[in-house]
């Protein structure tokens, strides 16, 4: 996994990981899809988590790719993030 959270962790520790990553892994996740499909509760929780756009955005990448973990955490994996998928897939 590239980053890897607990089941207990709060948007604002999730906001300050995210910005203490080293710029490089930050730059990686950045390349992902982000679409803005955050409910407005979600969104408010985030904006007020983060210290700037470029944590925001992370936030927003996080939110998207993310998946659960075995152990109740959410991962984000680069590779698996990139493959063709739908929250609503339509084929047999």
């Amino acid at each position: 996994a590239l980053f890897l959270t607990s089941p207990e962790t709060a948007t604002e520790e999730l906001a300050k990981e995210l910005a203490d990553l080293p710029s490089d892994l930050q730059d990686q996740l950045l390349t992902l899809c982000c679409h803005d499909r955050a409910s407005p509760e979600m969104r408010a929780d985030m904006e007020r988590a983060a210290d700037s756009e470029r944590t925001l955005k992370l936030l927003e990448v996080f939110a998207v790719n993310s998946v659960a973990t075995p152990r109740g955490g959410s991962g984000l994996y680069l590779r698996c993030s990139r493959a063709n998928h739908s929250c609503r897939p339509n084929g047999f």
